[in-house]
């Protein structure tokens, strides 16, 4: 039997990132994904200057080298570009309020458990960037983030990268490891911003 590290790049199976990199120019972001435990990376790019998210476009290669993360962060320096954010540790969407896109990110964590090989992290700090270059804000909007940044998450917002925390034991044992893709949406407060 073969295993992962004998199967092409593009077959082997799709690792959890674990850390996320935004880079920034007036034009683009760009979001490098990675675990670095496993060596496996992953670049989104959102061209800037449009409302639209779905415009973001994923690097054709399911994931890169060490080696050729580290030179395409290198290109993206020496084009202009600058590190806004980094060592994020998660994603939690996308929002729109009454004009521009944002992010809304993890920015830290602390872990809580461990369940069966599987860490279930509390979070400790959010932020909020926009997708827009330089966003005008109208008063509207300024209410609309400030109301969207007093959900403070810090007091009891619970996630795992690899265990379906809203399930209960029984229900995750008898999936026998194989991930069920349809979470319980009593406990995903964030199911419309992913």
């Amino acid at each position: 039997m073969a295993s992962d590290a004998d199967l092409p790049l593009l077959r082997r199976p799709t690792a959890i990132l674990t850390s996320f990199d935004i880079y920034e120019s007036k034009t683009l972001l760009c979001i490098v994904g990675s675990n670095e435990s496993e060596g496996y990376y992953r670049v989104l790019r959102i061209t800037r200057g449009t409302d639209d998210v779905r415009k973001m476009v994923e690097d054709d290669m399911v994931s890169h080298s060490r080696d050729g993360i580290h030179q395409l962060v290198s290109r993206l320096l020496t084009s202009g570009m600058r590190l806004l954010v980094s060592n994020v540790c998660g994603i939690l969407g996308f929002v729109r309020f009454t004009k521009g896109c944002y992010i809304s990110l993890v920015a830290k964590r602390k872990p809580v458990a461990l369940l069966g090989g599987h860490y279930i992290y509390h979070v400790e700090d959010t932020r909020l960037i926009s997708v827009a270059f330089r966003p005008e804000r109208s008063e509207v909007e300024e209410k609309c983030i400030t109301t969207f940044k007093n959900v403070d998450l810090t007091k009891n917002f619970y996630y795992s990268h690899t265990y379906d925390i809203t399930h209960t034991l029984q229900k995750n044992v008898l999936l026998n490891g194989e991930p069920e893709r349809h979470y319980h949406g009593m406990f995903v407060w964030n199911y419309q911003l992913i």
